[in-house]
């Protein structure tokens, strides 16, 4: 066979496969190889487009798996290229075959190993995605189901004939101050329904007191972030509601000389 008749013939890509088992037909596709400049940049030119073709088939792998395999290629390739060096005029036939077809199918089994590995990563993820979902979405349910309960509450405290309605309108200090405040004496239940409260000179807030038996109890303080109904500790025998302004943070006795609002009860 000449080198028409070989590189016209399947040899050359059945030997880049490691499918052939026939040994003259393996020494002859090799001494081609190793003599052959031709045969050579064909067998070359071969392997590229092998690479190309598996690269194009994988799924990109991680770089620190990419890297691992680009390493063991690079030793398999510079093996290989000892044999087919021109100056050695050595055959080793088995080996040759062996590192180009573990190079091809390395390549190949990385390829589908990942893609596999991939796949049942996303399926992993969609699953842990789709639990956090429900717990998210049971989460809501028993907020929204809480909340609406105590809506319900509030709205049914606030209709009961037995609750106490108390407007807590400011002076020339808080001129835009307006509160209501709940109180039901049967359900031991206070609320306030903070409609409008002016913003607190700098470094300062506003303070509610409630006054038992002469003493000034502090009931919380108020700020512009609870423009709604709120629930505040219900005290029994309140004489009047006060509001004072105090330092950031709150007082530990009323600043009367600040007082803003008071209301009896």
């Amino acid at each position: 066979m000449n080198e028409k008749e070989f590189l016209e013939s399947s040899l050359l890509e059945e030997y880049a496969l490691g499918l052939i088992q026939n040994p003259q037909d393996l020494k002859l596709t090799e001494d081609f190889i190793l003599s052959s400049t031709a045969v050579q940049k064909d067998f070359l030119l071969l392997q590229q487009n092998m690479e190309k073709l598996a690269q194009s088939r994988a799924v990109k792998v991680p770089i620190k798996v990419k890297d691992a395999l680009i390493t063991r290629l690079k030793t398999l390739e510079s093996d290989s290229g000892k044999v087919l060096s021109l100056n050695s005029g050595k055959s080793n036939s088995g080996n040759l075959a062996w590192k180009v077809a573990a190079s091809v199918l390395i390549l190949i089994s990385s390829s589908v190993a990942f893609y596999n590995w991939q796949n049942v990563q996303e399926i992993e993820e969609r699953n842990q995605d789709l639990v956090n979902g429900m717990r998210k979405l049971e989460l809501l349910n028993k907020s929204n189901s809480d909340g609406f309960r105590s809506l319900q509450d509030r709205f049914a405290l606030i209709a009961d004939p037995a609750t106490k309605k108390i407007h807590i309108e400011g002076n020339e200090k808080a001129e835009d101050l307006n509160i209501i405040a709940y109180r039901n004496e049967d359900e031991s239940a206070s609320y306030l329904h903070i409609v409008n409260i002016p913003k607190a000179p700098e470094g300062k807030c506003f303070q509610l007191w409630g006054d038992v038996n002469g003493e000034m109890v502090s009931l919380g303080v108020l700020n512009q972030k609870n423009l709604e109904f709120v629930a505040i500790n219900h005290l029994e025998g309140v004489a009047s509601l006060n509001i004072t302004i105090e330092k950031d943070g709150g007082s530990l006795h009323p600043t009367v000389a600040d007082l803003v609002a008071s209301v009896e009860t």
